[in-house]
């Protein structure tokens, strides 16, 4: 299944949003040589997760491509948006008991 990468905003967890934002933000600086979301990310307090590692992750992978783990991708079935594809994936599948 491809999944869809999607913006933040489809996100219902504000502290998810601001983390896929953050990780979209960084790897637009990698782009375009950029620095602004590692200062962002020293700056930022998003409760469970740590900033300037997402920025750390997301500038040394330097690919170009939305990040697998922390930017916002759509479940392929039911269209709900979810911080990483994992999540994405794991979505509307049955629960093995």
């Amino acid at each position: 299944m491809k999944l869809k990468h999607v913006h933040c905003s489809r996100l219902t967890n504000p502290d998810e949003c601001m983390v896929a934002d953050l990780a979209c933000g960084a790897r637009l600086d990698t782009i375009h040589g950029g620095v602004s979301h590692l200062i962002a990310a020293r700056q930022a307090d998003i409760p469970g997760f740590d900033p300037l590692e997402i920025v750390s992750q997301i500038y040394s992978a330097s690919t170009g491509k939305p990040s697998p783990d922390w930017e916002a991708w759509e479940c392929p079935e039911c269209g709900t948006a979810h911080l990483g594809q994992e999540r994405a994936l794991e979505c509307c599948q049955p629960i093995d008991e």
